[in-house]
Parts: structure tokens; C-alpha cells; sequence
């Protein structure tokens, strides 16, 4: 269309599940909102293959803005996927404990929850197997959080998509930002391969890719990068098996593998955790995965010989500063909603 047809409120980079929230939420205003997305599709990057959890904060540490975010987000979960019509379940978690010297990290767990008002028990080992029975026999104690979830992250991303749109959003897929035009310190066009949009405001959910932009902007300096977590999904037969999160103890150095039940019945062990400045990456390998099948097999045992549906590799974007959700300080009209 012509220049005045491109005049938008505000120009969305990114369509990953923080793209198409902050969409769905502003549609809600009288205002011309457009998403631009660099791949051919909704959910085309970290949004796809992470562990599916809506967590509630109680293993987060205090202070930080994520922990005030997720403390905020998690009681409003059940009326925002009514709405949008996506799967989500509390099935809760087990935290165990798999020998006396893990039993401190769970009664330091279990004060925090408290503090924060969230419901958790101290279980003994026989407690916690008898609510999973396919746990390990040499679990000796749990923390239960009954109000741990599970959600489908896919269906999330598209549903906030599909009510932006709805609302009035636009949605323009396989159209990269590739630059963007400046007057007196702002931004007034977003440059991109299907032509130049001119706009009010620009939010930067570019996900791993949240840096290149903010470059592109001559807005604030910081570095993204990959951290891979490898997953294998194991067969509906084992949904069975595993109605709750389990997770171990968490050690100085990481909260190790996840068996995760998922939303459409499935189980999901992993993810590991490395750091790679290749953000376009996503192999996996045959080392790794048997590392994710011995950590999930010393929580519960049957898994290790189960038969695997697929193996994936999710990029989390991890940055220098996490939860970077701010107005830019050089350029007033770019706002940050990065590395979350």
C-alpha cells in the first residue's frame, strides 16, 4: 500500500510467545499493531521446543524481576487459556531428594515457597512414590508443589497470534527487519525485505536476535546468545507413568534432567544447558542424549529403556542481562522486551 497505509502504532519484531502476547495485549487499544517475523511462521524459534512449564516461582530467586513476573503471571494462567483455548494443567511437582546430603536444598526450597505463599509439602521418600509409584526407590524425600503446570507452548504462541490478528493486528511472516530509518534520535521507519513501515513505536521480542536490533537502532549494546537444551519425547505410554514434574534437588552447578509430563500425553526428559554463540545450531547428539537418559532414569527408572518418539533441540536466549524489558535509553520510541 501506499506510505499512509503503513502508518502503525507500533511495529512488533518478533512472533515468538512474547511477540504474540504483547500483540494480543495491545489489540485490546484502538491502535494499527503489525508483527514482523523473520521466519515463515509463528513460533519459529525459542518459543517451539522449550519444556512446556508454567511455573509459579518458588524455585526462583527473590528480588529479581523474573521472580516478580512469574509470581504475578502464574494465579491468572487458568482464565488466560480458558480464553484463548489452550491446554494447560496444575499437575504440580516433585523436587527429590535422592540422599541425605540433598535434604538441606529442600528445606531451603520449601522455606522459600513458604515466604512467597505458595503451597509446598515435605514429603518422605514412600509419600512422594506413593503419589508416582514409577519413582526411583532411592528417592528418601520430596517437595511437593501441587501448583506447578503444564502448558503447550505451541498452541500458546498461535493462539495469542490468532486473537491479535483478529483484533486487528498483522501479521507479516518470512519478512525479516533488515534496518530501520531514524529522525531526530527516533525511529520513524522499520526497514524490511516486503518494503519500509512507517511507526510510532517499535518492540524489540526478537528473541536471539534481540541484539542485532537493538544495533541496528543504535540503541543499547548487549550480546545474545544460544543456550541449547537437548529433549527427548518419549511415547504416550509413559504419560501414564508420570502425572507430575519431577525434578532433582537442585546442586551447586544445575537443576539437571526433567522428566516433564506434557499436554498431549507424552513425556519429556531433558533439558541440558550449554552455552553456544551459534545461534543457528540446533544439532543434537548421541552423548548428550544418553547424559539426558541416565539423569532421568535415577528419577524414574522405567524411562531409561523407553521407546523415544524424537529428539529436539530448543535455543533458549540467554543474555548478559536477563529480562531486558525497558523503553531505550538512546532511542525513546524502541522498547525492549528481550532475553526472557
Amino acid at each position: 500500500g501506499s506510505p499512509s497505509h503503513r502508518a502503525l502504532d507500533v511495529a512488533i519484531i518478533g512472533a515468538g510467545v512474547v511477540g504474540c502476547a504483547i500483540a494480543h495485549r495491545l489489540t485490546h487499544f484502538d491502535l494499527r499493531v503489525a508483527i514482523f517475523e523473520a521466519t515463515s511462521d509463528v513460533c519459529g524459534g525459542a518459543s517451539r521446543a522449550n519444556s512446556g512449564m508454567a511455573i509459579t516461582g518458588f524455585d526462583c530467586a527473590p528480588g529479581s524481576l523474573e521472580t516478580e513476573l512469574v509470581r504475578a503471571a502464574s494465579p491468572r494462567w487458568e482464565q488466560l487459556t480458558e480464553q484463548l483455548g489452550v491446554p494447560f494443567r496444575r499437575v504440580g511437582e516433585l523436587v527429590v531428594a535422592l540422599g541425605e546430603q540433598d535434604l538441606p536444598a529442600l528445606q531451603a526450597l520449601a522455606g522459600q515457597a513458604d515466604a512467597y505463599g505458595i503451597d509446598a509439602d515435605l514429603l518422605t521418600g514412600e509419600q512422594a512414590r506413593g503419589l508416582v509409584p514409577a519413582l526411583a526407590s532411592d528417592v528418601v524425600a520430596a517437595l511437593h508443589v501441587p501448583s506447578e503446570a503444564i502448558i503447550d507452548p505451541i498452541r500458546l504462541t498461535i493462539a495469542y497470534a490468532e486473537s491479535a490478528v483478529l483484533n486487528g493486528a498483522v501479521l507479516h511472516r518470512s519478512t525479516p527487519v533488515t534496518g530501520f530509518r531514524l529522525s531526530s534520535g527516533r525511529i520513524s521507519q522499520v526497514r524490511t525485505a516486503q518494503g519500509d513501515f512507517s511507526c510510532g513505536y517499535v518492540v524489540n521480542a526478537a528473541g536471539l536476535q534481540a541484539d542485532e536490533i537493538s544495533a541496528a537502532a543504535g540503541a543499547e549494546d548487549f550480546r545474545m546468545w544460544a543456550r541449547k537444551g537437548q529433549f527427548i519425547l518419549l511415547d504416550r505410554s509413559y504419560g501414564r507413568l508420570v502425572d507430575k514434574i519431577i525434578v532433582a534437588a537442585p546442586s551447586e552447578d544445575t537443576r539437571g534432567t526433567l522428566v516433564i509430563p506434557t499436554t498431549g500425553g507424552g513425556v519429556l526428559l531433558g533439558p541440558t544447558a550449554v552455552d553456544d554463540d551459534d545461534k543457528s545450531n540446533l544439532s543434537h547428539d548421541t552423548a548428550t542424549l544418553r547424559g539426558v537418559l541416565e539423569g532421568a532414569g535415577r528419577l524414574v527408572p522405567a524411562v531409561s529403556s523407553a521407546p523415544h518418539i524424537k529428539y529436539f533441540t530448543g535455543a533458549r536466549p540467554a543474555s548478559d542481562c536477563l529480562y531486558r524489558i525497558h523503553r531505550s535509553e538512546g532511542v525513546p520510541n524502541l522498547v525492549h522486551a528481550a532475553a526472557i
